[in-house]
């Protein structure tokens, strides 16, 4: 946690403590995620060593937060950005599926292995939609 709970604050109240718990858990996970975010874009450190410095879950939201983003300038830089794009995606996939072929310890190969499947939809679906021209909603009844 970032801030420490005082369970005498709760005045023998578990749900107020509770509350208390929650509360921070959030700002705790909200900071590792702005964290995770900050190392993800613009800095020195490799997208392998940016997957196993950070826990799964922020890993996972942080990465379809940059894939939102980049897939949005994609889309207004035109089709030289959807192919640009399309190129950068196939390549960060290599990259992973590489990482995955190695040794790896379980919780980042359970990572990983998420971060394909994320990442193979999201290339499917931005190709399906963009690239074929296809309405948002055809595409979407198409990964469903």
């Amino acid at each position: 946690f970032i801030v420490d709970i005082n369970p005498h604050e709760a005045n023998g109240l578990v749900e107020i403590w509770l509350q208390q718990v929650e509360s921070v858990m959030r700002m705790s996970l909200r900071a590792e995620a702005l964290k995770a975010l900050d190392k993800s874009s613009g800095s020195d450190v490799s997208r392998e060593e940016w997957i196993k410095m950070f826990p799964g879950q922020i890993v996972l939201v942080v990465n379809l937060l940059n894939w939102t983003s980049e897939v949005t300038k994609a889309i207004a830089s035109g089709e030289n950005g959807l192919n640009s794009y399309l190129k950068e995606s196939n390549g960060r996939l290599d990259e992973i599926v590489s990482m995955v072929r190695g040794d790896l310890p379980k919780m980042t190969r359970i990572t990983v292995e998420a971060l394909i499947v994320i990442d193979v939809h999201g290339k499917h679906f931005f190709f399906i939609t963009f690239l074929t021209g296809s309405s948002f909603f055809i595409a979407l009844e198409k990964q469903i």
